[in-house]
């Protein structure tokens, strides 16, 4: 089995996610992608026809973050066409799921060089949330729901069920959350760091 190893690592600047606020909140969620990519290019003097494939994060696939953003941002960012690109949506967990598949692909020697990362523009979906659950709780069938109600919570908050007992219910009115703050649960539900240390670990 191959090593697969880690050339590199970009990001943007992390700002305040608000339209009006954030430095970068007027910015297309497709130009940060491409920056980053544009720039692991330009550092590693990439050949970009030899990229095998792109894979990329990005939970809300909607509107300006629809449309295969991992493709679009590589050809933005002046990729050879012959660099493939998937984008794919594992929620919270979508960036770190784009480098063990990339990794996993190496190691299995079917490629040789993939860029793997991901794109999430708070300030562009939460201007732009539906007020209705998420798309895997859709209303037309509630079989998930009913079968796996924490689900909807998100996985913070199934991690925090065992450890401190806490049930959440329709009534809480999260089922429009994919991840819940730490620190607004801490406030909220009176749960010490003690506790949620222990649900992530």
């Amino acid at each position: 089995m191959s090593d697969a190893y880690i050339i590199d690592a970009v990001r943007t600047p992390r700002g305040i996610g608000k339209v009006g606020k954030g430095s970068l909140a007027h910015l297309h969620p497709q130009h940060l992608a491409r920056t980053v990519l544009a720039a692991l290019a330009k550092r590693n003097d990439l050949n970009t026809a030899e990229v095998d494939d792109i894979i990329w994060g990005t939970s809300s696939q909607r509107g300006a973050q629809g449309g295969d953003m991992g493709r679009m941002a590589a050809l933005d960012a002046g990729y050879d066409i012959k660099a493939s690109g998937v984008t794919l949506d594992r929620f919270c967990g979508s960036g770190i799921t784009t480098v063990n598949l990339a990794a996993a692909q190496i190691m299995s020697g079917m490629e040789d060089l993939v860029i793997a990362g991901g794109t999430e523009m708070m300030s562009y979906t939460s201007a732009t949330a539906h007020p209705q659950p998420p798309p895997m709780l859709h209303p037309a069938n509630p079989h998930p729901r009913k079968q796996h109600p924490p689900s909807q919570h998100a996985v913070c908050s199934d991690a925090l069920h065992q450890p401190v007992h806490l049930v959440f219910s329709d009534d809480l009115r999260f089922g429009n959350v994919i991840c819940l703050d730490l620190g607004f649960i801490h406030i909220r539900f009176a749960i010490g760091r003690q506790h949620s240390t222990k649900a992530s670990s």
